[in-house]
């Protein structure tokens, strides 16, 4: 991004269906794979959304967790 353009090059979605069932091996198992293709893209930055049912601090870890297995794949 340059200047005042706040255009990403680059998107990636993963769902993980309902809501419902989206608990911390889900959301671990996402967060790994969008860290693996953000390597493997060679790309820089990412943002990860958390989102699903039950305690938020549970989803964040598992998403802390998935983003930190993704380094040693």
């Amino acid at each position: 991004m340059r200047g005042d353009d706040k255009r990403g090059r680059r998107v990636l979605l993963i769902g993980a269906g309902r809501r419902a069932s989206a608990g911390g091996d889900v959301t671990r198992k996402l967060a790994s794979t969008a860290g693996l293709t953000a390597r493997q893209k060679r790309i820089a930055r990412v943002a990860f959304a958390v989102r699903g049912d039950g305690s938020q601090t549970e989803l964040l870890q598992a998403a802390a967790e998935g983003l930190t297995l993704a380094e040693f794949h």
